[in-house]
């Protein structure tokens, strides 16, 4: 860079006019382009109730650059001494009687979309603790990139 030759620079050669002698100057590779970033967030939504089973439902929020299409949740009561996984490529919604409403294919960045699991409680879960582990990839069938977060907390009252 003319102005702070400490400071070293590149442009591409198509966007630039080149004036004067260039033997003197420096090839540099260019940096390499940056990896999207991969990330999500997740919270308990809610707990529906279905015909001798209910839907645990959380909601993932992509916070990264990149776009899921695939994921796996588990979800263990660790009270009453039962848990359900689910695996999917597509985003469920589900109302409060475990009757589908919607879906999507992708997260795309900033999106929030619901993740589900079933389970067969046995009593009421509401106060009981849980461990609920998420898994999200950017391809179908948990291949690509993948992340995976975990967390714990009790199912409110």
């Amino acid at each position: 860079m003319p102005s702070n030759p400490a400071v070293t620079c590149w442009l591409w050669g198509q966007y630039a006019t080149v004036l004067g002698n260039t033997d003197g100057l420096p090839a540099i590779n260019p940096p390499p382009i940056p990896t999207p970033a991969v990330a999500f967030t997740f919270a308990y939504d809610s707990i529906g109730v279905g015909l001798g089973f209910d839907c645990v439902t959380f909601k993932a929020t992509n916070t990264g650059a990149e776009t899921w299409e695939s994921y796996s949740l588990t979800v263990t009561d660790t009270n009453l001494n039962v848990s359900g996984v689910n695996t999917s490529n597509n985003f469920y919604q589900y109302d409060q009687w475990c009757t589908l409403v919607d879906f999507t294919s992708f997260m795309w960045s900033g999106q929030t979309e619901p993740v589900n699991v079933t389970i067969v409680f046995p009593a009421n879960p509401a106060g009981t603790y849980y461990n609920a582990t998420l898994t999200l990839c950017t391809d179908r069938n948990l291949t690509g990139t993948c992340l995976t977060r975990t967390m714990s907390s009790m199912f409110p009252p």
